[in-house]
């Protein structure tokens, strides 16, 4: 429940009522402070819900090939965190209509594909793009007409058919709401179903979970169209708090200018604030850094405390008054900072915490609208995803079975996690084949993820199923906790790691080249003192006492000259690897690293 709101209103059925309830209980509010990163344009609550009506009316009632819209149709939404993204989603969620959303940086091929695929009516794009649909399919570019479609919308509003026409298409809770196309890490991307039950439902668990800041600011860097990013925006609506977009150049600054509230990043951002804390910590006084030293010791140890403990009560207090200027690095006044959409670092997942900042992991798929878990703020602990959320329901299978079952039983063992709940999605859109293969008859969809249990009920994550490397041995590698301790080198930005089949690991390394610069004098990827400096700091990481195996050691290595990047192709939006792509890319290479 949406404590704020319940007392006005009844819970919501569809996604739309979490906006009108948020405009009805707090109209002044602002619900937004920009038209895009780049333009201020505020916008109160109650004038941002007129034109989610306005729009829903306009996009049912204009003239389209084939006939008008009709409830359950299609429509492509290719567009990125702006004002005409937000306007547009709400406004088909309430007009009974199916959006089909991705970013304006995915390929024309790839936004054809969608298109065709899911049998979209009508693509609305934030941008011109070079993109070619079927000759049946409409297409609105929305800079040159969401104000036209807004301002005729608002005219129909005035006149009883307008109303009436609203009222009619308001979909049930049951009905299709969006179709969301995954990244596709390992393979081709699959239409995701989900329904305004699958989606409300997420947003109560959240809410009911997390002491979610109420008319707070949120901070969007995430892409809008990603299931992380939209539940937290959601979850943001539903407590009143203001949207700013914003973008990876803005960042920094946006951070410090509009002391954020709510963070909700990926992974890979937490990484790199994590680095910007890191280097302001090693450059204060010695005597500083003892106190920090001393601070973080306090942390670790609190952290395996009672909840409410004198101990974990003094850390966040000391932390608070002698680390601010390091917490000004998010804006100072963070109240709640959510990981989500990858696997999280253990050392960055550590370092957040033991300086104090109220950082939570969760975890969850597209396919679970998304959230299947998120830690609990009392009793936070690093290293773990928590437990699952109100109503979902996890268990462990390993080799066909359950082996957590209840209580304590099979605390520990690592198998693959498997969901029920609410937020399980209805199946792939025309894709029976792959529907049945992750979801049974009981409604238990099968992640893909291997993790374990403890004793209290809280999950971790130790892979993924299908990045699972198998040596020539026979021996299983996880290669995420590998490549996450492996960055934490200042001198390795990306890496991932090869070696299906072969005797031993390999990596593909792309080095940090402005600190090789700053300590070699250039970057050269084939400079003999970068690969042994390369090869210390691979030696170094991956010891014994640092809980590594010795099959976990990696062998050979290519320094790579350019990163992995969403724009050629190699990451997801998420910044997660598309380990199928950059493997098909570097085959040549990788094959010659085991000559």
């Amino acid at each position: 429940m949406i404590p704020a709101l319940m007392a006005r209103h009844e819970a919501p059925e569809i996604l739309s009522d979490i906006l009108r309830h948020a405009a009805a209980a707090w109209p002044s509010d602002l619900i937004l402070r920009r038209e895009d990163p780049r333009k201020e344009r505020p916008q109160r609550y109650a004038d941002f819900d007129r034109d989610v009506d306005a729009l829903a009316v306009a996009l049912r009632t204009e003239p389209r090939q084939g006939g008008q819209l009709v409830s359950g149709d299609r429509v492509a939404l290719f567009a990125d965190n702006a004002r005409s993204w937000l306007l547009c989603d709400q406004a088909l969620a309430r007009a009974g209509l199916v959006s089909v959303p991705r970013g304006t940086d995915s390929s024309p091929a790839e936004l054809r594909a969608i298109v065709e695929h899911s049998g979209a009516r009508l693509v609305l794009l934030g941008r011109d793009l070079p993109i070619e649909v079927p000759p049946e399919v409409d297409v609105l570019l929305l800079p040159d007409r969401l104000e036209q479609l807004l301002e005729r919308g608002h005219a129909l509003l005035g006149q009883e058919a307008g109303r009436k026409t609203l009222h009619d298409v308001r979909p049930k809770s049951a009905d299709l709401c969006t179709i969301v196309y995954t990244s596709g890490t390992t393979g081709n991307p699959k239409g995701v179903m989900l329904t305004h039950a699958n989606l409300v439902s997420n947003v109560l668990a959240v809410n009911a979970t997390l002491s979610f800041p109420g008319r707070g600011t949120m901070l969007s860097l995430l892409p809008s169209w990603h299931m992380f990013e939209r539940v937290f925006e959601y979850v943001s609506i539903s407590r009143s708090c203001c949207i700013v977009y914003t973008d990876s150049r803005r960042l920094a600054g946006d951070l410090a200018s509009f002391r954020p509230d709510i963070l909700a990043f990926v992974p890979r951002i937490w990484e790199l604030l994590a680095s910007a804390m890191q280097k302001k910590l090693e450059a204060l006084p010695s005597g500083k850094r003892r106190v920090v030293s001393a601070l973080r010791r306090l942390g670790r140890s609190a952290l395996q405390s009672r909840s409410k403990s004198l101990k974990r009560r003094l850390h966040r207090w000391l932390c608070k008054r002698l680390l601010a200027p390091i917490h000004e690095a998010l804006g100072g006044r963070v109240a709640l900072a959510v990981s989500g959409g990858g696997s999280l670092p253990p050392e960055v997942d550590r370092l957040l915490l033991e300086v104090g900042v109220p950082f939570l992991n969760g975890y969850g798929l597209t396919e679970t609208s998304p959230c299947l878990t998120v830690r609990e703020p009392e009793g936070n602990r690093p290293n773990s995803i928590g437990p699952p959320l109100p109503g979902t329901e996890l268990r462990i299978v390993r080799d066909g079975a359950v082996v957590d079952g209840v209580g304590v039983l099979g605390a520990g063992v690592v198998g693959e996690i498997q969901a029920r709940g609410p937020q399980v999605m209805r199946g792939y859109h025309r894709d029976e084949v792959a529907t049945r293969a992750v979801l049974d008859d009981e409604g238990w969809f099968r992640t893909g993820d291997l993790g374990s249990r403890d004793k209290d009920g809280w999950y971790r994550i130790t892979g993924r199923i299908k990045d699972t490397i198998v040596l020539a041995g026979g021996e299983n590698v996880e290669p995420e906790p590998i490549e996450g301790r492996l960055k934490t080198s200042p001198w390795i930005e990306q890496i991932m790691l090869v070696g299906q089949d072969a005797k031993l690991l390999g990596a593909l390394i792309v080095v940090d080249a402005e600190h090789c610069t700053s300590a070699l004098g250039r970057f050269d990827p084939q400079c003999g003192e970068l690969r042994a400096r390369l090869r210390g700091e691979v030696d170094r990481l991956l010891t014994l006492e640092a809980g590594f195996r010795r099959i976990d050691k990696v062998g050979p290595f290519a320094v790579l000259a350019a990163p992995f990047t969403v724009e050629d192709g190699s990451m997801t939006a998420t910044l997660k690897l598309k380990r199928h792509v950059i493997a098909e890319r570097y085959r040549d290479l990788i094959e010659d690293l085991y000559k």
